[in-house]
């Protein structure tokens, strides 16, 4: 059987590096802001920090300005900024007087200043504030490379293709949103109405199965909650991945969409977003299938009346041929001539079946003249002539 849908926390921790060239300071803020939460890292030389910076994450630097053998500022400009302009930097002096001016710090893009005591309440609500900046900055980023992904992934999946490879896009295309390994996608056949399978199944990860196996290892809670995402449209949130309701132009349900990974909660909105689309992609493949249907049934109905046209034709044709046997082949020979001239004025192909047709019929008045009159070898009264003029 599969696992069982249990929700997981993921606790993402905050990593800060404290620089301070007296140890004890170094310390006191190791105590004070595990205890908040974060993970700690410090050292007293701002060389071994610039380092430490270039080969690991830190969200935040906590940076003593008076230090040696280089000053807070100068490691900050000469340093830090060559390489990372986006650490978010808090200054900390025990010297109000000595500290760099406002314009410098502005320049640096250090983003906090503190003065040193024997109570970090200051210094601590810089932190958790500075931390709220970057988680913001961090899911904005997300978000926005999250939408890329998107604009890139979408065209794809909009491309008329088999249903099976649309279905397949759909899942490779979603599983980064969110840092998912495993996905499915199950909609109604609304490519062909007369299928025998009346929903169509994709999977990927551990759901890359047969409609069979599939059906086998689908629990119970799993599938109840998918029924209830298609009857009421509304997206379900399970402990480890989120059910999304795929609806066509008209509100009307077509199928689901099923993720599994672990930031489902960071990645909502973008799945909701991709979801969205490539329902419309499989609307609007839906509607291409649709559309060559009714053109090949067109294309059988007007072969089928053009033989039958061609089959009167030929019966008209032998019936004139049959009416008057002295000038049998005359309509072909005139058909023929018709054509070839027609050809040598570059007339259109409709043109030219007229011409061709036109020939074949110009004698065809001759089926309804009486054959007295028709074969009469001696000259014909005004009466009859008048009868054959008919014909013409």
């Amino acid at each position: 059987m599969r696992k069982k849908f249990l929700k997981t926390n993921y606790l993402i921790s905050n990593r800060i590096l404290v620089v301070d060239d007296e140890p004890g300071v170094i310390d006191s803020l190791n105590i004070v802001l595990t205890r908040n939460g974060y993970i700690i890292k410090g050292t007293t030389n701002p060389l071994e920090a610039v380092e430490l910076i270039k080969t690991e994450h830190y969200d935040m630097l906590i940076l003593d300005f008076l230090m040696s053998p280089i000053h807070g500022d100068e490691v900050v400009r000469r340093r830090i900024r060559e390489f990372d302009n986006e650490l978010y930097i808090l200054l900390l002096t025990g010297h109000k007087d000595l500290a760099p001016p406002l314009e410098t710090i502005k320049t640096l893009d250090i983003q906090g200043y503190c003065e040193k005591s024997d109570r970090f309440d200051q210094l601590i609500l810089l932190v958790e504030s500075g931390i709220k900046s970057i988680n913001q900055m961090l899911t904005v980023k997300k978000l926005k490379d999250g939408l890329n992904k998107i604009l890139q992934a979408v065209p794809k999946i909009y491309q008329l293709q088999p249903i099976g490879n649309i279905l397949e896009d759909i899942l490779v295309e979603i599983l980064p949103l969110i840092n998912g390994e495993s996905a499915f996608i199950l909609v109604d056949d609304i490519f062909n109405k007369e299928a025998d399978e009346k929903s169509i199944f994709r999977g990927i990860g551990v759901y890359k199965l047969s409609v069979k196996s599939f059906i086998d290892v689908l629990q119970p809670v799993l599938l109840e909650n998918i029924g209830k995402a298609r009857m009421t449209h509304e997206i379900i949130e399970l402990d480890e991945g989120i059910i999304l309701p795929l609806l066509d132009d008209s509100r009307k349900s077509i199928g689901i969409l099923y993720v599994e990974g672990k930031n489902i909660e960071q990645g909502t909105e973008l799945i909701k977003i991709y979801a969205s689309q490539a329902a419309s992609s499989l609307n609007n493949a839906s509607l291409h299938s649709l559309v060559n249907t009714k053109n090949e049934e067109l294309k059988r109905t007007y072969d089928m009346l053009k033989s039958r046209y061609k089959d009167t034709v030929e019966a008209l044709r032998l019936a004139v041929d049959a009416k008057d046997i002295y000038t049998r082949g005359h309509s072909d020979r005139v058909s023929y001539y018709s054509y070839k001239i027609g050809l040598a004025f570059d007339l259109p192909e409709t043109e030219l079946e007229v011409l061709r047709i036109g020939g074949l019929f110009h004698d065809v008045g001759k089926i309804g003249t009486a054959d007295d009159i028709l074969l009469k070898n001696h000259e014909l009264s005004e009466k009859e002539y008048s009868e054959i003029k008919n014909i013409l």
